[in-house]
């Protein structure tokens, strides 16, 4: 192969294009994983179950009625413990890809979570009981926390 004597001051000349001005800031880059500005809530027949992740890389999973969920909704903290009997978890979470994983333990046994990450707004889980023997396929939605300033897409 023959080398054109134009090609060394062609790339040269490439090389230098742009680099004239100050260096452009980069957007900042979202790391994979669920939202922890807010909760995902999957509401169905009158009850709510909230997901609350945190940076620390845990979990806040809790249960109610929709009649009190809002006052309740409050309540959730990195450091909640556990309440087995109020619907209440805190457990570790996993990302893999655009996955999140989780259990929660329950009276007789526990509950597998498996959920899609949906850009910024919803989580489809799929959700396995040892207890009832079955799937369940909620999809949460994300709500922002009260004074964050955040709008969903």
């Amino acid at each position: 192969m023959r080398w054109s004597p134009l090609l060394f001051p062609a790339l040269l000349a490439f090389a230098a294009c742009g680099t004239s001005g100050p260096p452009q800031a980069e957007p900042p880059v979202r790391r994979p994983g669920p939202r922890t500005d807010g909760v995902y809530a999957a509401r169905t027949e009158g009850l709510v179950q909230y997901l609350h992740f945190y940076p620390t890389g845990n979990v806040v999973t809790m249960n109610c009625l929709a009649s009190v969920a809002d006052s309740l909704k409050g309540t959730m903290r990195a450091d909640l413990p556990a309440d087995l009997l109020r619907g209440t978890h805190n457990v570790p979470f996993t990302v893999r890809g655009d996955s999140v994983i989780f259990r929660t333990t329950l009276m007789q046994g526990y509950m597998e979570y498996a959920g899609l990450l949906h850009p910024g707004d919803s989580i489809t889980m799929d959700k396995y009981s040892t207890v009832a023997g079955r799937w369940f396929h909620p999809v949460y939605r994300f709500e922002p926390e009260a004074g964050s300033g955040q709008q969903l897409p």
